[in-house]
């Protein structure tokens, strides 16, 4: 309930045996969801090798604060806009997509103020991987450009999309039905997948393979772990503070774990 919502950033070890999530930092307004951390490299700012995590706060400004540092966050730009992503010493942000849906940039270093880089075609949602922009549009169809270069649709408007992520040569968008859908980089038409055994609301793989989807309820976390060539891949569903149940059919050695 409304008495139990924290605008604040807790943290918790990204395996399934360690599930208490431990508090980390207020975020003083922050939207729940967070740009991710940066790895900063500039002595003279941040110090040699800092982490950072990103977050858009409520006044549509990026802030930040240090892993390690339980303090008070940074401002680190200026409004406004809807969403960031933090890219190769840049954070890329996406303009109110009522009025343009454009992306523009700004150094992790301090200004200059946003830059406008794409203005021919209005998003409502991007990611950044491997120097290639992918945008939803307004029509729900796919787009991707690379870094400096121009908007080319890969995928028409077949359906409704929340939000989309990449991970090995494909797209995997998240439909307003809460369901997931694949799609190669290079186009095509989505493809159903049952990943995660239930509706999410939000969809975060990770680095090594890790796909975690929030469930609709706010409380339940998924988990899947992607195995190259393999369909037997672990499946376990777990809340917040309890395992709930582990799907039997594809997990690895049709084994449940208790934790």
């Amino acid at each position: 309930n409304a008495s139990n919502t924290y605008n604040g950033i807790f943290r918790r070890i990204a395996d399934t045996e360690n599930r208490n999530w431990e508090w980390y930092s207020f975020s003083g307004g922050w939207f729940p969801s967070m740009a991710g951390w940066k790895d900063s490299s500039n002595t003279a700012e941040h110090g040699y090798g800092a982490h950072w995590i990103y977050g858009l706060g409520s006044n549509l400004a990026a802030y930040r604060i240090k892993i390690g540092d339980h303090g008070q966050n940074e401002r680190a730009t200026d409004g406004t806009v809807f969403k960031i992503q933090i890219y190769k010493d840049i954070i890329y942000g996406l303009g109110d997509n009522a009025n343009n849906g454009n992306i523009y940039t700004w150094s992790i270093y301090g200004g200059p103020p946003w830059k406008l880089i794409s203005n021919n075609k209005a998003m409502k949602y991007f990611i950044i991987k491997n120097d290639y922009i992918y945008g939803i549009s307004l029509d729900n169809s796919v787009w991707k450009r690379t870094l400096d270069g121009v908007w080319n649709q890969i995928i028409g408007p077949e359906r409704g999309l929340i939000s989309i992520s990449e991970y090995k040569n494909y797209l995997y968008g998240l439909g307003t039905d809460n369901l997931l859908y694949n799609c190669s980089i290079n186009g095509g038409s989505w493809k159903s997948i049952n990943m995660l055994g239930g509706k999410i609301t939000e969809l975060v793989i990770s680095d090594n393979g890790i796909f975690y989807g929030i469930g609709i309820d706010k409380q339940t976390l998924f988990y899947k772990e992607y195995i190259d060539d393999k369909e037997d891949c672990k499946n376990f569903i777990y809340g917040i503070d309890n395992i709930l149940t582990c799907d039997n059919n594809t997990n690895i050695n049709n084994e449940c774990k208790t934790f």
